[in-house]
């Protein structure tokens, strides 16, 4: 159960950086709920589900015998009368298991997760390709990148962008499409906040470098236009400013905080350990 914990909140950590995963699904119901969702709260609400999953889980497969159940923390050791020629043995120390402190327990949760959000965020750095050019295809022709890192060429069409609220912050979604777009025709790339303000309401050629995420749109944004029919069925977002080094430095980040975490849990372990012997 623990592990499945581990790996819940690992995977809310990375959501939270790409929204993706617990952290996107939590996102969205507030997006159809209230038209913007928070950081905090919608962080709050990928974990729990989580652990409330996995909470049952674990207590339905003890109750089906299909775990074994939790030993008890210290059984009752029967005693033989005085008289009795066999020897009464005091019980081992070792036969009563140690429990780990719940503060401990919780933090090498936590260190594992931002380990594997680490692990995970190194592996997208070193797998997001190399840079290559391409251009948005006409009508008809399907979108094959050749890379996830592309420096994509088009026309920005800012007078459809669309904007909405992610707490605090705004996030902006550009159209991306064809030189030889017409109006009517379903667009299958939105650039994620280009720094076009300077020209903001006009439709003029661009090369924007970043990744590029398939199905990236938020989902109640892709059903509103899927819906008006200006959205193709398979759709990317490009996340303008990325750069395989910003995941590598992202991943090194949470890294060191794993083990800075973890190297503070060992130190109140040792520290609470030695307190006991002293005492």
């Amino acid at each position: 159960m623990a592990l499945g914990f581990v790996g819940w909140i690992g995977w809310s950590i990375v959501g939270a950086f790409t929204y993706s995963g617990p952290y996107r699904w939590a996102a969205e119901c507030q997006l159809w709920l209230f038209g913007k969702y928070g950081v905090i709260s919608s962080a709050v609400l990928a974990i729990l589900p989580g652990m409330v999953l996995i909470g049952g889980l674990d207590w339905a497969l003890r109750r089906l015998g299909l775990v074994p159940a939790r030993q008890p923390i210290a059984a009752e050791v029967p005693t033989l009368p005085v008289a009795s020629p066999i020897p009464v043995t005091e019980p081992a120390a070792s036969a009563r298991p140690t429990m780990l402190p719940p503060w401990l327990i919780i933090g090498l949760m936590l260190c594992g997760a931002l380990l594997i959000a680490s692990a995970w965020f190194a592996w997208r750095a070193t797998t997001g390709g190399r840079l290559r050019s391409y251009s948005v295809p006409t009508e008809g022709r399907p979108m094959r990148p050749p890379s996830h890192y592309l420096e994509l060429s088009g026309t920005l069409l800012t007078d459809r962008a669309i904007t909405y609220k992610t707490g605090q912050d705004t996030r902006t979604l550009v159209p991306l499409v064809a030189s030889d777009w017409r109006s009517g025709q379903p667009i299958s790339v939105y650039a994620e906040s280009p720094s076009t303000r300077r020209r903001w309401g006009m439709r003029y050629p661009a090369t924007l470098r970043g990744r590029l995420v398939e199905d990236g749109l938020p989902g109640f944004i892709a059903v509103r236009l899927r819906g008006q029919g200006v959205l193709s069925a398979r759709h990317f977002v490009l996340e303008v400013g990325w750069r395989p080094s910003r995941d590598r430095k992202l991943a090194w980040v949470l890294f060191l905080a794993g083990l800075v975490f973890g190297g503070i849990l060992l130190v109140g372990l040792f520290w609470r350990r030695l307190r006991r012997r002293i005492s």
